[in-house]
């Protein structure tokens, strides 16, 4: 190797950059710090706001034009003896610069420079600014409204200096935070903006996509089928339990009311269900119905309004009982919604459990004696003496209300053994399938079952299923009995209060909802139960066991909620005549069941859990069910 070449080299290699570091360029980079700090603080005191010197790494050679704050390295700057005047100057009278030499900017210098940070993050002014720190290239003169030249060190992006601080026009959330609103309003208009922006682009043909439309629009609705049938089943079961007895169908006056019922069922059940389902509870796949236990108040204040208007005034006593039906609904929901409103869920807590359970049992004993009622074709009430026990164990009565028995003592057996949420809506088709081939196989005609007690009635006339609507007539109310059920009302308003904050938890904890809001499921209870009111049908919640099989067989979707509301919905469109085709011990089956469930749930499950007064609470509560 050649070391005197190789030296001339190195040589060469370090007079090129030499001029970097020599004194005039080590003066100029001084002058051109000394000017950016300057202008700095006479930018920042302008606005009456000095701003604090920063402590940190300094911004060497003027790096950053926007964001440089330190005001005692300019001081410093300035107080330094000998400081070199700045050689480039503009004429006054010609206006022209005279520039020194070129000094090289690194391509690290130019691109922090065109990126500096934006002033409005300070409180400064946006603008626009002329900088002229005696750049040896009048060229790069930095200012707000102005562009680099190109060259090739010019960044490929060219970012806004603008920052827009109206949340409405941001175009992204980059870091994919939650936007603050200050005001309802500002919310409000918001959400109009985005749900705008979002149909606009639903209707828009050329943002269609084939493979998401059959993936959400078909594939997806199609595997939410299961699930809609089962909630179907429930609810038609339910509507045949629950929706059938909402009138005391024992007493003449209101044995014709059994399609009404059913039909007030369905629309307090699609009512809830849309409330639910479109974005009112936290459970995406909640199944709302008629609250069961509201039918023992609603006899009463059937009957209450009967010995008062008497039963020779059939029109008047039909048009007070449903309409106090529709009254203490819209009561209901207000008492729901205040309480949501106020965040007074947490009141439940003080309640004496003990109490509630007794309750529940008590309501457990009633839907038995209904049971009993609706299987052996009783008239009036279960009246409990000698007479009412020799009629049940007659040849003609015996084998209808013992055999729904043994139905739904066999159902809670097989429950003890398969966990299946498919198993009590297939056992109940299973024994209609089981009773129509008795049927057929005995060639029974259906009209002799009906006449025996075997299959219900059929209607007496083809009636639509919003006939319950022409019971209202407000020019035969009985204001003065509807007043006197007002006590009743608060009664039942008061047990749905301490239900539904037990319940609504209890289901949170079976399906792991761990964002549960029980005032804000109030409120949804509150507009459900107030608009099911406003529409003369009756009370209605997220019932427990219902959510439970419906989640738990994949409806956990609010689109499934949606499906089963029109699918309830294209049910009662059919009409209470579906009814004069079910058996008698499906119905008194499934009532039996719930009966025992929910005093398995009052006197089994509490027993050895309960102080022994509390025990006899609960037991005494029971026994006031039937002996008042």
């Amino acid at each position: 190797m050649d070391y005197p070449k190789y030296r001339a080299k190195v040589y060469d290699f370090f007079r090129i950059d030499a001029g970097q570091y020599s004194s005039r360029a080590v003066r100029e980079k001084t002058a051109e710090l000394a000017s950016l700090a300057l202008f700095n603080r006479e930018r920042n005191c302008t606005d009456s706001v000095c701003l604090e010197p920063q402590i940190g790494v300094p911004n060497n050679f003027g790096v950053f034009v926007d964001g440089q704050r330190d005001i005692s390295r300019a001081t410093w700057t300035q107080s330094q003896p000998g400081q070199i005047e700045e050689l480039s100057a503009a004429d006054s009278r010609t206006g022209a610069f005279h520039s020194p030499p070129k000094v090289s900017t690194s391509a690290l210098t130019t691109m922090i420079r065109d990126f500096a940070p934006d002033r409005s993050n300070y409180g400064l002014s946006e603008e626009p600014i002329q900088e002229d720190f005696s750049h040896p290239d009048p060229a790069l003169t930095l200012s707000r409204g102005s562009n680099v030249p190109d060259t090739e060190r010019t960044a490929l992006l060219n970012p806004s200096r603008t920052k827009s601080w109206d949340d409405r026009t941001a175009p992204i959330d980059v870091e994919g935070q939650i936007t603050r609103y200050n005001k309802p309003l500002d919310k409000l208009r918001a959400i109009c903006a985005r749900g705008g922006s979002q149909c606009f682009h639903r209707l828009n043909p050329q943002a269609w996509d084939r493979r998401v439309i059959w993936r959400k629009g078909i594939v997806y609705p199609i595997t939410l089928l299961p699930a809609v049938f089962l909630g179907l089943l429930l609810n038609i079961l339910d509507a045949l339990s629950y929706g059938m007895i909402l009138f005391p169908l024992g007493e003449p006056l209101f044995a014709h009311l059994a399609p009404d019922g059913i039909s007030m069922f369905y629309v307090s059940t699609i009512i809830a269900q849309f409330v639910y389902s479109c974005g009112g509870s936290v459970f995406k796949g909640g199944v709302g119905s008629e609250m069961i236990e509201v039918v023992p108040f609603f006899h009463k204040i059937a009957f209450m309004i009967l010995k008062k208007v008497g039963k020779q005034n059939e029109k008047a006593v039909l048009a007070t009982t449903i309409l106090s039906y529709a009254v203490s609904s819209v009561l209901t929901g207000s008492v729901f919604f205040l309480m949501g409103a106020f965040n007074l869920g947490s009141l439940i807590g003080f309640f004496p459990r003990h109490i509630l359970i007794g309750c529940i049992g008590g309501v457990g004993w009633f839907l038995v004696a209904t049971g009993v009622m609706v299987s052996a074709r009783l008239s009036g009430n279960l009246e409990y003496n000698l007479e009412t026990l020799k009629r049940l164990f007659q040849l003609d009565t015996v084998f209808l209300w013992t055999l729904p028995l043994i139905g739904a003592i066999g159902l809670l057996v097989i429950k003890r053994f398969v966990k299946s949420n498919f198993l009590v809506g297939g056992y109940f088709i299973s024994m209609g399938a089981v009773f129509y081939i008795f049927k057929f196989c005995l060639n029974i005609p259906l009209e002799t079952l009906r006449s025996r007690g075997w299959v219900f009635e059929a209607p007496s006339s083809l009636e639509p299923w919003y006939h319950f609507y022409t019971l209202y007539d407000f020019s035969s109310v009985h204001w003065s009995a509807l007043a006197e059920t007002i006590p009743a009302m608060f009664a039942l308003t008061f047990f749905g209060v301490l239900h539904v904050p037990i319940n609504v938890p209890a289901l949170g904890i079976s399906t792991g909802e761990d964002n549960l809001n029980v005032d804000k499921e109030l409120l949804a209870h509150g507009i459900s139960n107030a608009v099911s009111g406003f529409f003369g049908s009756i009370q209605n919640y997220l019932v427990y066991t219902n959510s439970l099989l419906f989640i738990g067989s994949g409806g956990n979707s609010r689109l499934a909620g949606v499906m089963l509301a029109f699918g309830t919905f294209g049910i009662m469109l059919v009409g209470p005549g579906i009814i004069s085709y079910i058996p008698v011990v499906i119905v008194g089956a499934l009532i039996y069941m719930l009966g025992i469930e929910l005093m398995e749930e009052a006197l089994v499950d509490t027993l050895g859990k309960l102080h022994t007064l509390e025990y006899l609470t609960v037991s005494s509560s029971i026994h006031c069910q039937p002996f008042g």
